[in-house]
């Protein structure tokens, strides 16, 4: 109730200061004054009731428009200070592993908001319009696998991007590159369509992500890419 009628009180006052800000000064009433001594005659009380009533009128609104584009500035600061999290594939690599098809996966997310720390990731894949969910692997220390050309691949634990991006944020501006690296049990290599593989993750604000794959990755892959660890 105090802080109710506090906030009366500073509304009210708000009004009396514009109010009285026209009132006291500004154009119209050095005017009116011009006005009186060059015809020496005085405003009448019917026209000086009507110019206290557009000014308070006017006083209203100011008060609202000072509320208003305050709100405003604060909800452009806030939404400025928001993550604005970019993902995009550089590298897949599918692969039978126990019994189901392993999918690791090169991504780089780039930030143009507000910093942010990355979580709750997820890898998805659609088969014949159903989407199955794979079981997250750890990345061991060193991860050797086979491209579809027969090169050998090695990834490193120490790529992982789950464990680069929950605890050091992503600065504006920034980046990071990383591997994630999915299961997804009791499917098939030939069911399998990369194109349809999605990587989601959450920044600090709980927004969600998702991203896909936009090109083939054909064999063999790159040695490694900006960011990684050299093998």
């Amino acid at each position: 109730m105090v802080e109710l009628l506090l906030d009366i009180a500073r509304f009210v006052w708000a009004i009396l200061s514009h109010w009285q800000a026209y009132m006291t000064g500004g154009i119209i009433i050095a005017a009116l004054g011009a006005y009186e001594r060059l015809i020496h005659k005085n405003v009448s009380t019917h026209t000086f009731a009507i110019g206290v009533t557009l000014f308070f009128i006017v006083a209203l609104f100011m008060t609202w428009r000072d509320e208003y584009r305050g709100r405003l500035g604060a909800s452009k600061r806030a939404e400025a200070s928001l993550p604005d999290l970019h993902g995009e594939f550089l590298q897949t690599n599918s692969h039978p592993l126990r019994g189901g098809v392993g999918v690791l996966v090169v991504l780089r997310v780039k930030n143009t908001g507000g910093d942010s720390i990355i979580n709750d990731w997820a890898m998805s894949v659609a088969i014949r319009g159903a989407v199955r969910s794979a079981a997250l692997q750890e990345i061991p220390n060193t991860l050797t696998l086979t491209d579809t050309a027969g090169q050998t691949v090695r990834y490193y634990g120490s790529d992982a991007i789950y464990d680069k991006t929950s605890s050091e944020p992503i600065k504006r501006g920034g980046s990071q590159t990383g591997l994630i690296w999915g299961w997804f049990n009791g499917m098939d290599l030939s069911e399998l369509d990369t194109h349809t593989v999605a990587v989601s993750f959450s920044d600090v604000a709980d927004r969600r992500y998702t991203i896909k794959p936009r090109q083939v990755f054909p064999a063999p892959y790159p040695e490694r890419f900006p960011g990684l660890r050299r093998p």
